[in-house]
């Protein structure tokens, strides 16, 4: 059998229709400067998931893994039904969420009730606490406002009031999208 002259061809699944290889663009990290600041808003975790301010919550462990769900749920809800995507959101619509639904069909239609439904039901259970509890996880879970108390600055008796309501607001958010502590279980 004959020997092929020339180099050997790489062996990778993604070609285009001519045999030639599909760049694949490599993870941008930033900038030395936007990895620096990652690493300081996450000493104790992850640096990649500082991309938002759930996850900075979540990777310093000031937040449960069932609080970081609920507060990706409810910003994913709110982009199915108002149409503003965040972080936070496209991390639950890829891993949990979505449809296959065609936005045509009578389901998508029956699908996106339910959705609504299920976002005035959340949103009701934070009002229940009170306004400024819904106010305060909205803008940061769904419009990606990263309070001053989180970020290094000395709190102020606002920061620490703000951050309480936060953190009750956020277990009453676990509370009414059915989540549990994985200990009680």
């Amino acid at each position: 059998m004959a020997s092929r002259r020339g180099r050997k061809r790489k062996i990778v699944e993604t070609r285009q229709p001519s045999g030639k290889l599909i760049d694949r663009p490599k993870a941008d990290k930033g900038t030395p400067e936007l990895q620096q600041k990652r690493k300081t808003l996450a000493p104790k975790g992850d640096p990649a998931k500082t991309t938002y301010p759930l996850g900075i919550l979540w990777t310093n462990g000031e937040i449960s893994d069932d609080e970081h769900h609920a507060g990706c749920k409810l910003a994913w809800l709110h982009s199915q039904v108002h149409g503003k995507g965040s972080v936070a959101a496209v991390r639950y619509g890829e891993t949990w969420g979505g449809t296959d639904v065609d936005p045509d069909d009578k389901q998508y239609h029956e699908w996106l009730a339910g959705i609504e439904a299920e976002l005035d039901m959340t949103i009701a259970a934070l009002d229940a606490c009170s306004r400024a509890h819904r106010d305060i996880v909205k803008s940061i879970a769904v419009y990606e406002r990263t309070p001053r108390w989180l970020v290094g600055h000395i709190p102020t008796r606002s920061d620490v009031r703000e951050g309480e309501k936060f953190k009750e607001g956020m277990k009453a958010l676990v509370a009414v999208l059915g989540y549990r502590k994985k200990s009680a279980a």
